[in-house]
């Protein structure tokens, strides 16, 4: 029997709103990080609600104690002024993600991690790429090529997943997940960044009040442009994929070599994805003992 589709979240009332923000500062808390009000509504755990109903429920003040103890300090009354820091920041990766849409089979480019929240100039510049469907690995080597000129800029480029356009459902949607997508800044390639959205609609389940972010101003260079559509044509047929298949072997065996085995990397034809560390793991560990914690407060 089909299962009827799920409801959206329904608007919440105080308690619940009170209960919702505990969670979501609770989680930015786990990254040291105070949200302000904006962000607080927009990434609002679970409960969809009015700006000013979550506004109110900050100014409250009134969370009960075991709230705080699990990690949900209140950031102060209005937000942290602005950082000039943090705007150079955000402008440079949004340079390096004009330049790097010109690249050969370069969809999409997504500014994720620290600085997509507003980090500073000295944060890496994390990105999710999306590539031309059967070019995953080619694309990702020509990106790798830019990291290496970035990094005579005093730049750390980290393009830690690269999917194709046919692979843009996550495979499993978790908060961290939730959150990943819906901090992503789009820097190159709105239309694929909207069918991102679309093709995980469980984001709205665990982030109600989170959408899409506006599409990057893009101002084509025409020179780049035909360079670009040059190397596709070149690299669209056997060649291409002869290339392809030798950079992801050549990729899959240094790693087997190097013994670096996680359950966070995804290394097949249609997604490259290379978190080493762990951190999403320990994200989702730390985030159900607060969750615990703060269960029937």
């Amino acid at each position: 029997m089909a299962q009827p589709a799920p409801q959206p979240p329904s608007l919440a009332g105080t308690e619940d709103i009170d209960r919702a923000v505990a969670r979501t500062l609770a989680y930015f808390a786990l990254f040291s990080y105070s949200p302000s009000p904006w962000e607080t509504h927009r990434y609002l755990h679970g409960r969809r609600a009015a700006p000013d109903h979550v506004l109110r429920a900050l100014h409250r003040r009134c969370l009960p104690s075991p709230w705080r103890e699990a990690g949900a300090s209140l950031p102060p009354k209005g937000g942290a002024p602005p950082d000039p820091a943090r705007a150079t920041g955000l402008a440079r990766a949004r340079r390096y993600g004009r330049l790097l849409g010109y690249l050969p089979f370069v969809r999409m480019i997504g500014l994720t991690g620290s600085r997509a929240m507003g980090g500073s100039n000295l944060d890496d510049i994390d990105l999710m790429i999306v590539s031309t469907p059967g070019r995953v690995w080619l694309c990702r080597l020509g990106v790798v090529v830019a990291v290496r000129l970035a990094r005579f800029a005093g730049d750390t480029l980290c393009p830690n997943y690269v999917v194709g356009v046919n692979s843009l459902e996550l495979p499993e949607m978790t908060i961290y997940d939730a959150h990943e997508l819906a901090q992503m800044i789009p820097l190159y390639g709105g239309e694929v960044y909207r069918a991102l959205w679309a093709a995980n609609p469980a984001v709205a389940d665990l982030l109600p009040n989170a959408c899409p972010f506006p599409d990057p101003l893009e101002q084509p260079l025409i020179g780049l442009g035909f360079l670009k559509g040059a190397l596709e044509r070149l690299l669209a047929g056997r060649l291409g994929q002869r290339l392809e298949q030798w950079e992801r072997g050549r990729k899959v065996a240094r790693l087997r070599r190097q013994g670096i085995t996680s359950p966070e990397i995804t290394l097949t034809a249609d997604q490259c994805k290379g978190h080493f560390d762990g951190h999403r793991a320990r994200v989702l560990a730390a985030y159900g003992r607060v969750s615990a914690k703060l269960q029937g407060a």
